[in-house]
């Protein structure tokens, strides 16, 4: 599907909509293809949560290490990752 800017953002939920059912839409700028909106395979997907879950470890780490001075325990870890959780 190819859209232009401004249909684009007056349909934007609908497009969003199409690229969960698998769809791509190509964005066009006076005619010409300038984005794109495609749909995130579940590789992609897992591999930005692997991203960010090593990212919360790596921080709360920090967070441990700062505050006692050493290296930290799994078990330290595991409760500085919960820190600052409602």
């Amino acid at each position: 599907m190819e859209v232009g800017v401004f249909e684009g953002r007056n349909r934007f939920s609908e497009l969003v909509e199409a690229a969960e059912r698998g769809e791509e839409t190509i964005v066009l700028k006076r005619g010409k293809p300038v984005a794109k909106l495609v749909p995130i395979n579940d590789a992609e997907s897992r591999a930005a949560g692997v991203r960010r879950a090593l990212e919360i470890a790596r921080k709360a780490g920090a967070r441990i290490t700062a505050r006692n001075g050493r290296r930290f325990t799994h078990e330290e870890l595991m409760e500085g990752k919960n820190e600052g959780r409602r």
